[in-house]
């Protein structure tokens, strides 16, 4: 169980906006699997910089370029451990990236050579010709082997604490037969929709923690989050709570923080995506937790 000095990032308030990631996240067999599917889709066109785009070194091009480019294109890197990389192309620091960027834009927004073992899909391919056509926007700085910070400044207060996984006695709060709808979810014309209607499903009764219900959805997010606060995404995780906090008060519409801090929540899909993929999954140690197997 967690020590009482973290009952404040448990408290209803504090939790209710996590509720309204289930429409970033839940479901989330389309979000997953685009994480890390090959792309077989046809490659990008001319892409512009539309004048009302969000990407950044901090929320777009580090995590993109951790997840795909760095394992050969690195300063860290010698000649034997590059995969015939050339010396000197390095993208661990966006100086390297700008100088570079017309090359990156031909082989990896309108084609589809880099990365030459596959990996991004058609439109996390646009979102890198966007942010490149729009000058590779950021503050110099390298990336870490945790990933970039996302959403800086980082906020302060109980919407900023860390999210623990939830205790044993919570576990599981989904049945054995939502998971395996879930499962079948893949196959599904809308995976996401097809995934939310299984778990809204459930009849498994809500645990209570801290004096707030969590039940088989709730779960599953709480659980993802937990996740992501270990491999490197706290600062988007409570920029997009703390965000919803500010802008959402309770008797809010389902989807408000989504809607009204469209960044943060595009940073916290990011990194959760590219420097946490081992978290979006309903396989992972975290997540499956919710469910009775």
């Amino acid at each position: 169980m967690p020590s009482p000095d973290q009952t404040a990032c448990r408290s209803p308030t504090s939790i209710e906006p996590v509720r309204s990631l289930s429409l970033l996240l839940a479901g989330g067999a389309a979000l997953f699997m685009a994480c890390s599917s090959s792309d077989d889709q046809p490659v990008v066109g001319p892409v512009d910089c539309p004048p009302t785009s969000t990407l950044s070194w901090d929320n777009f091009g580090g995590p993109f370029f951790l997840n795909w480019c760095t394992g050969c294109h690195s300063s860290a890197l010698g000649p034997g451990a590059r995969q015939n990389a050339p010396l000197g192309v390095n993208f661990d620091q966006i100086e390297g990236i700008r100088v570079h960027k017309d090359a990156i834009d031909e082989r990896a927004v309108h084609d589809t050579l880099m990365p030459p073992a596959g990996g991004p899909n058609t439109e996390q391919r646009r979102l890198l010709g966007e942010w490149l056509a729009c000058g590779a926007p950021g503050e110099p700085k390298s990336l870490s082997a945790t990933g970039p910070s996302d959403v800086p400044p980082a906020p302060t207060g109980s919407c900023a604490q860390r999210r623990e996984p939830l205790p044993a006695s919570l576990l599981p709060r989904c049945s054995a037969a939502t998971f395996a709808c879930v499962m079948n979810c893949a196959a599904a014309a809308d995976p996401d929709a097809c995934g939310d209607a299984c778990t809204a499903g459930d009849t498994t009764p809500p645990g209570n923690y801290y004096g707030y219900p969590v039940n088989c959805s709730t779960c599953r997010v709480l659980q993802l989050l937990a996740c992501g606060e270990r491999s490197g995404c706290h600062d988007p995780i409570a920029a997009a709570l703390c965000c919803s906090d500010a802008k959402c008060p309770p008797g809010s519409p389902e989807g408000c923080g989504e809607t009204r801090c469209p960044a943060e929540f595009r940073a916290l899909g990011l990194c959760l995506g590219y420097a946490a993929d081992e978290c979006v999954s309903y396989s992972s140690a975290d997540v499956s937790s919710c469910f009775a197997h």
